[in-house]
Formats: structure tokens, C-alpha cells, sequence
């Protein structure tokens, strides 16, 4: 099971890098990494996931978010791969955005009896601005066949 765990995981990674270099970004964009952690309301697990932060234009307001989050309820595991796009209202040093974008939610990828779904997300949040390690909040509402909503932490850097 863990060995199958490790499979999902990689796989959603891949899916990740593939949406990051579909993305058409130059080379010399500025890409900083997320790590994040909360809760998946309906599902009712902990939550853990990663990402990448790019910037999509000059004036630094539209930003792509792909991630992938994993989620531990107790009966079933869930995992969510998800290209966001946010729009960052001008502020100091703190950002609020509001988002959305397509996402791949994979219920019990580990049992072999798997239910994928397309969905979409909306989201809104706010997080530092400046500094190596960026802390920011988050809230997401996932539609698909089973609509969830994600309360999270995390940073960036």
C-alpha cells in the first residue's frame, strides 16, 4: 500500500511539472515554491500539499498556482491536482487575491477502485508579500462530482 501511495504521489508530481511547463513561461520568470497544510472539510482529513508560484506579467497581479494536494480522511484517501490562477489586489506588505482553475480530484487511487473527477476551483486568500519565507492563508472550495471545501496554511519561499 505504501509502495502505491509513493505511485500517486509521483504521479500527481509529474502532472505538477507537466502544468508548470505548459505554462509558456519564459525562463527567467520568477517561480517560488509552496508547502501547505489543512483541512478538507466534506472529506473531513488533514491535508498536505505542495506548489509552484509563477508570476504571469509585469504589474505582479496575475500569478499561476499549479499544486497538488493529499488529503488523509479516514476511510478513503483523496488527492487533488490543481492549476489555480489568482489575481492579487495591490497592497503593502500584505497580498489578499481571489482566484480559480481547473483541477483532477482522485478519490481512493490507492484500492484500485478509483473516482476521478474534473472539476474547478475557486479561491481566495492572502499571504506576506516580501521575505525569503512567505506565510500565507487560504480557502478553497473545490467543484466536482463530490464538492469540497479546504481551509489551509502555508508558505512560500
Amino acid at each position: 500500500m505504501k509502495t502505491q501511495r509513493a505511485l500517486s504521489l509521483s504521479s500527481c508530481a509529474l502532472c505538477v511539472g507537466l502544468l508548470m511547463a505548459l505554462s509558456g513561461l519564459p525562463a527567467h520568470a520568477d517561480i517560488d515554491a509552496d508547502v501547505r497544510a489543512g483541512g478538507y472539510t466534506d472529506a473531513e482529513g488533514a491535508m498536505i500539499g505542495g506548489g509552484a508560484l509563477m508570476n504571469l506579467e509585469p504589474s505582479r497581479q496575475w500569478y499561476f498556482n499549479p499544486n497538488v494536494e493529499v488529503v488523509f480522511p479516514d476511510d478513503s484517501d483523496l488527492v487533488t491536482v490543481n492549476g489555480d490562477f489568482h489575481y492579487d489586489f495591490p497592497a503593502n506588505r500584505v497580498a489578499y487575491w481571489v482566484g480559480a482553475g481547473p483541477a483532477i480530484r482522485f478519490e481512493d487511487p490507492d484500492f484500485g477502485d478509483d473516482d476521478t473527477d474534473l472539476g474547478a476551483n475557486l479561491l481566495a486568500g492572502f499571504g506576506a508579500r516580501q521575505g525569503e519565507v512567505r506565510p500565507f492563508g487560504q480557502v478553497k472550495v473545490l467543484f466536482a462530482d463530490d464538492p469540497e471545501a479546504a481551509l489551509m496554511v502555508g508558505v512560500r519561499f
